[in-house]
């Protein structure tokens, strides 16, 4: 499962994403999203700023890693980052995520367990980072506590649709789905990672890009 909280949620509209935003920045960026949510919206996060450490991701750098515990969570506020498992038969590639969000294998956090998934940096991005112990105290909060049971919730029933809506869809189709979801991220993305995540050859990928196009 892709670790990204609120896959449709995107910050304020009057906040404007820079490319290399500052600490204050991404802060800022990290509130508009919050206030998004009804259980923020009286919320005071003077005693959470503190808690929040500034986060750069070079390109190609590796910002999960599978079989590593990882106790401490990121807010992404730009780069495109891929997420993806692994097994027997190599690396799947199982969601992305180019805009502002949580981003984290919140079950192996949790638990301190060792991750069953990974997150890869493929263009160069800022964020904000909370440690496990950090994160403990937010959930001590009535504001936190909800969202995060909120969170929970969406996660398991986003993405149960997801995977039922993908099954049943023809390559075509998961390809107008994730173009109408984000439609750059054909360009942020290598196309050959695009196609593990529709299930596809690349060649069948170009086909239907090259199709689409010519309409």
């Amino acid at each position: 499962m892709a670790n990204v909280f609120y896959p449709e949620k995107t910050p304020a509209a009057s906040f404007v994403q820079p490319a290399k935003p500052s600490q204050q920045e991404c802060i800022n960026y990290f509130v508009s999203f919050l206030r998004q949510f009804d259980v923020f919206a009286n919320s005071d996060f003077e005693e959470v700023i503190p808690m929040l450490k500034y986060t750069h991701w070079k390109k190609n750098q590796p910002v999960f890693e599978v079989g590593k515990v990882h106790t401490y969570m990121n807010f992404v506020v730009s780069g495109a980052f891929e997420f993806y498992a692994e097994d027997q038969h190599g690396r799947s590639i199982i969601g992305f995520l180019t805009a502002c969000n949580f981003c984290s294998p919140i079950y192996n956090f949790f638990s301190r367990q060792p991750s069953t998934e990974g997150v890869l940096c493929v263009e160069e991005g800022y964020g904000l980072r909370i440690s496990l112990d950090h994160f403990i105290l937010l959930m001590q909060r009535p504001d936190f506590a909800a969202f995060f049971r909120q969170m929970n919730h969406h996660l398991l029933d986003y993405y149960s649709q997801r995977i039922k809506a993908f099954q049943a869809m023809s390559a075509r189709e998961r390809y107008e789905v994730l173009l109408k979801e984000n439609p750059d991220i054909f360009n942020r993305f290598p196309l050959q990672d695009n196609a593990r995540y529709l299930g596809v050859q690349p060649e069948t990928l170009s086909r239907i890009r090259n199709e689409k196009n010519k309409r």
